[in-house]
């Protein structure tokens, strides 16, 4: 039983640890050391179990049941962990089962029962005692298992060791970049879509917006072929003309509501200018800021009853003077958080908002100063008073 053990605890593992593999990658993505370390320790502990099983039954048993329910406190129950659970529980059964039995007795009853012959005499490694039977499997004196009649060489351990390594390595590689790809893709998208926002570079802007791009693609179905330039460049000077235009009112557009962008927009019917021109208000060049978190959202349902893989990244924007922060009315923003959608299955970006609970503002006294200061400006210039 112990030997059983053995078998099905390595099997759980080397299963387990492609499972692991996985969530390592996604807990890399996502930024969750915890989901990094437990992709790798549950694996391992069934591969060590497995191990421990002939020497010390108890302690394996433990590890694979250990094993077993780590697996399905991270990952679940599903078709995938089906195989590591079942084996890492039988496994601990199998080893409780064999903690009873006596190895060394039993070898030594084993020995004693094969004939005698004295043509090859062999050491013990463990006792050195001589063995003079060659067709004896275990020492008579200690039990201890004696070199089989085939012999793995030192070189064939080595790659017996260095290939599954390399190939686990290989393989886990080949998942990080992919997965990185797949989902981190989109982290990448949002980031160079604030910075083109930011510094005016609307054709950046245009391209990386999953709305526009739908919009541009019906209306090339729409043309022969010999009319594709010329529609792609008015469509692209007409929306340049609708981003870089300022707004109307500043201190009431940049205040719209969360709700106003709840959901996903219709890609054929919304046009979000209106929302780039207030994230470009809200990001003038004076500006920092930096991703503070990418979270995959997961299906979405739009208004074309198609579902969607998107994620969220949420940029946080600190503005290092009043003078060059954007104004709520009488307020003015120290920081704000803005949140910016992504499909993450055409990397392209699907909206963007401020989150009204990441808004942090200038105290009254910083204010009053500014009001002072731009009433002095214009006494000098015999100016209105700008509020």
């Amino acid at each position: 039983m112990r030997t059983t053990a053995l078998v099905l605890g390595l099997i759980a593992g080397i299963f387990g640890l492609f499972i692991g593999l996985f969530g390592y990658a996604l807990g890399a993505i996502v930024g969750s050391g915890a989901v990094r370390l437990l992709s790798i320790a549950i694996p391992l502990g069934s591969l060590v179990g497995g191990a421990l099983a002939r020497s010390n039954p108890f302690a394996a048993a433990g590890l694979l049941l250990a094993s077993a329910l780590g697996m399905i406190s991270l990952f679940g129950f599903n078709f995938f962990t089906a195989i590591p659970v079942v084996l890492g529980l039988a496994g601990a059964v199998a080893a409780l089962l064999g903690s009873g039995q006596t190895p060394t007795s039993l070898v030594k009853s084993v020995s004693e029962r094969v004939p005698r012959s004295y043509s090859a005499i062999r050491t013990c490694r463990e006792c050195g005692h001589e063995v003079t039977r060659s067709e004896a499997r275990f020492c008579g004196k200690c039990g201890t298992a004696l070199t089989a009649v085939w012999s793995i060489s030192r070189r064939f351990r080595i790659r017996l060791i260095i290939v599954p390594a390399l190939v686990l390595v290989g393989v886990f590689l080949v998942i990080h970049y992919a997965a990185n790809y797949y989902f981190g893709r989109g982290k990448v998208v949002a980031f160079d879509f604030v910075r083109a926002i930011q510094r005016g570079d609307f054709n950046t802007v245009i391209d990386l917006t999953a709305p526009y791009q739908s919009q541009l693609v019906s209306l090339r179905s729409q043309n022969p072929d010999v009319l594709q330039a010329k529609v792609s460049s008015d469509y692209f000077r007409e929306k340049i003309g609708e981003l870089s235009s300022p707004l109307a009112n500043p201190e009431t557009d940049i205040g719209f509501s969360e709700e106003k962008n709840v959901g996903l927009p219709s890609e054929t019917a919304s046009d979000p200018s209106l929302d780039f021109r207030v994230a470009r208000a809200l990001l003038p060049q004076t500006s920092r800021w930096q991703l503070t978190e990418w979270r995959l959202a997961g299906k979405h349902e739009n208004s074309r009853a198609d579902a969607r893989n998107t994620g969220n990244a949420y940029i946080a924007v600190t503005y290092p003077s009043i003078k060059e922060s954007p104004q709520l009315e009488e307020k003015f923003l120290k920081s704000a958080l803005l949140d910016v959608s992504v499909d993450v299955e055409r990397h392209l970006i699907l909206d963007v908002r401020r989150l009204e609970a990441g808004d942090a503002f200038w105290p009254p006294t910083d204010v009053g100063r500014l009001y002072l200061e731009r009433a002095q400006e214009a006494l000098a210039a015999k100016q209105p008073i700008r509020r």
